[in-house]
């Protein structure tokens, strides 16, 4: 039983390092078209 207390909260662990940065990506991102203008303009 020990074990399984043991995996749960490794892959709790991981799931919460892998979902936070792209939690915080998204919300800071801009929109696609503002990026796609801003590509076009420094062309």
């Amino acid at each position: 039983m020990g074990f399984w207390i043991i995996a749960l909260a490794l892959a709790l662990l991981t799931a919460a390092l892998v979902a936070r940065p792209l939690s915080l990506a998204r919300r800071s991102a801009r929109p696609r078209a503002a990026h796609d203008e801003q590509v076009f303009r420094d062309q």
